[in-house]
């Protein structure tokens, strides 16, 4: 079975191989050699059935070098990507159907009532945290009255909208339609980001939450929403409408 760990990180593997065989149809022949003579780093082209160190580089070969330095890093990366592709492979061949984790869902509802998970389901999780009491303080009666959506009173705006499940659970409640999205805006070429669109996903929702707490200590200096969306777009690295044709 391929667990979704291993479908996201094949995809890097398949990709990163592909674009490092792409990188070395294109590399100069012959290996770099590098020494260091009396203190001094010196650099030397070697050739198939070449005899000695090779051809000497000086400072004006410094491109050359270049890139047969990255041309010796991309087969490294290459070999190794390679083999842990390979060993990936060799693990879903022999891994379980479901996780541990997994087998209480594949129970019945009927079975369920009777077992304790390993795990606490989401569910659960979210009923024992709403069960918690909450003590309110006492407000004065010359304060503005702020709600959240649940009906809760907060001091001020800021703890208005954390006491909001809504606003960042947003990106948990559609994670798989958005995971989508990037990963077709990634083929498309509009987010250049190649990471995992689990793993940005992910980085979104801590972004989110790091703007929204420093918005909340500011007592809102800045544009939240303008903020949380420039900060997505840097980690996104978005192609934008002036970067098309660049």
């Amino acid at each position: 079975m391929k667990t979704p760990s291993f479908v996201n990180r094949e995809k890097e593997l398949k990709q990163l191989i592909k674009s490092r065989q792409n990188n070395l149809r294109h590399a100069p022949a012959g290996t770099l050699t590098v020494t260091t003579i009396r203190g001094k780093t010196r650099f030397y082209r070697s050739q198939p059935g070449g005899k000695g160190l090779g051809t000497y580089l000086g400072k004006k070969d410094l491109k050359l070098v270049q890139r047969l330095a990255q041309k010796s890093y991309d087969q490294k990366v290459l070999k190794v990507a390679e083999r842990e592709l390979h060993a990936w492979e060799l693990l879903a061949a022999h891994f379980p159907d479901m996780t541990a984790e997994e087998v209480y869902d594949a129970l019945s509802p009927a079975r369920q009532k009777y077992v304790i998970p390993i795990r606490p389901t989401d569910e659960a999780f979210q009923k024992q945290w709403e069960s918690v009491t909450y003590e309110p303080g006492c407000f004065r009666s010359d304060v503005p009255e702020y709600y959240t959506d649940r009906g809760e009173r907060v001091r001020s705006k800021s703890e208005q909208l954390i006491g909001s499940y809504d606003y960042l659970s947003l990106i948990r409640d559609y994670s798989e339609w958005l995971q989508v999205l990037i990963a077709n805006c990634q083929r498309t070429g509009i987010i250049q980001n190649t990471s995992a669109p689990p793993d940005l996903l992910e980085l979104q929702y801590d972004i989110a939450t790091a703007v929204l707490f420093a918005w909340t200590v500011s007592e809102g200096e800045f544009d939240l929403i303008d903020e949380v969306r420039r900060r997505f777009l840097i980690l996104l690295q978005v192609k934008t409408v002036t970067d098309v044709g660049t």
